[in-house]
């Protein structure tokens, strides 16, 4: 038998006959890699044989053997070429038209709506908004591993890994992606006495040019966040790589994160002054928002299967 971990923090016994194959986990669904000889143990894909990271949820034992891939599962999925990206993005703006992802929309919908009220609460409401910013962290990254395994169905909404997998580290994740790409701006704030935020205020050329650079790279740090390991989102010059061999592409992508979401932000600024229910209104914003992330990250989880020839590395 053969002990293997996966990067979700499950691990197995499979039998010896998987001795150098990878097999599917019934936890995440993510492959492992068996090793070739009994006695080591199998590094996880994306992550290299030193040892887990520290900041990862403690190894669960789950019961069963793990799926084998097919030799074609464990080549990965093809890439899909650029010419049906566009199509796959429209029609990712239909996700609703699927009887099961309009189910699970209209729970987090739910679920998301419930925040207005709780910024009414002041600071009694800071832990219930911290659980649903977390818990919507946690199924956008998955939309995003879901869609780049060639998935059209939204993720299961789950929260039985507990308040630290399933809330806080998607939220901590998320957070960490937009301090990775907006660090150099914020060096050179540090460095020139001002804080980002004032430097901004008096727009500065320098930090508006570190900060559109930082925002560009963000989409493709998701991407790497979330179907990768945290050890590539550090790789800039494969980063860097991977966007300007798909440059046209990306500017599409970045398109479809960014253009919609500035209209409802411009839309719930300057809307509530002609409206009479602004609690409402903010609800509404909430439920938009999230359609409007759902589609952008469906979008970014697409580029990869359909661009992955073009970049630097590969994930399977």
């Amino acid at each position: 038998m053969f002990r293997v971990d996966c990067t979700c923090g499950a691990y197995y016994d499979v039998p010896d006959r998987l001795a150098g194959r990878r097999v599917k986990c019934k936890r995440c669904g993510g492959p492992i890699a068996v090793a070739q000889s009994e006695g080591k143990s199998a590094a996880p894909v994306g992550v290299d044989e030193s040892g887990r990271p520290s900041w990862m949820p403690p190894l669960v034992d789950e019961t069963g053997v793990p799926k084998e891939l097919s030799p074609a599962e464990e080549q990965g999925p093809p890439s899909m070429g650029p010419g049906n990206y566009w199509f796959d993005c429209v029609e990712g703006l239909f996700f609703i038209a699927n009887r099961q992802s309009l189910m699970r929309f209209l729970v987090m919908s739910v679920i998301v709506a419930f925040e207005p009220l709780l910024f009414l609460a002041g600071p009694f409401g800071l832990p219930g908004i911290v659980i649903i910013r977390g818990w919507v962290c946690c199924f956008l990254f998955n939309t995003v591993q879901e869609a780049s395994a060639g998935e059209r169905d939204l993720p299961e909404i789950t929260f039985t890994d507990g308040m630290l997998a399933d809330v806080l580290a998607p939220l901590v994740k998320f957070i960490v992606t937009w301090l990775i790409v907006l660090s150099p701006a914020w060096a050179y704030a540090h460095v020139t006495g001002h804080t980002l935020i004032a430097m901004l205020g008096d727009r500065d050329p320098i930090v508006l040019f570190l900060v559109s650079v930082g925002v560009f790279f963000w989409p493709i740090v998701v991407l790497v966040a979330a179907v990768g390991n945290t050890y590539s989102v550090l790789r800039f010059d494969f980063l860097a790589t991977a966007v300007f061999r798909t440059f046209l592409p990306y500017l599409g992508l970045l398109f479809i994160t960014f253009g919609p979401l500035v209209v409802v932000v411009l839309g719930v600024v300057f809307l509530p002054k002609a409206v009479e229910h602004p609690l409402a209104l903010a609800m509404v914003a909430e439920i938009v928002q999230l359609y409007i992330a759902i589609v952008a990250m469906r979008a970014i989880g697409l580029y990869y299967p359909h661009f992955k020839d073009r970049f630097a590395w590969s994930w399977g």
